[in-house]
């Protein structure tokens, strides 16, 4: 998980994606839900970086959905 959050910190989208979804298929708590957003919010930039506008806004209107319950702390 930390992995994929520096390389998505790193606009590094495509690999951070590959990394945390390895993190999201593995966990089976709350957390889940968590890494599903930032994986979402990834993607969601990555096609901004493509130019692909409208991909990239049809996945921050599915993240919301997600993103809503979410506590404001989780893991610390």
């Amino acid at each position: 998980v930390i992995k994929g959050l520096r390389e998505f910190n790193a606009h590094e989208y495509f690999e951070a994606h590959e990394t945390l979804e390895h993190a999201w298929m593995a966990e089976s708590g709350p957390v889940r839900e968590l890494y599903r957003v930032i994986l979402q919010v990834g993607i969601a930039y990555y096609q901004i970086a493509r130019g692909n506008y409208w991909g990239a806004h049809k996945m921050f209107l599915r993240t919301i959905q997600w993103f809503a319950p979410l506590p404001d702390t989780c893991q610390g």
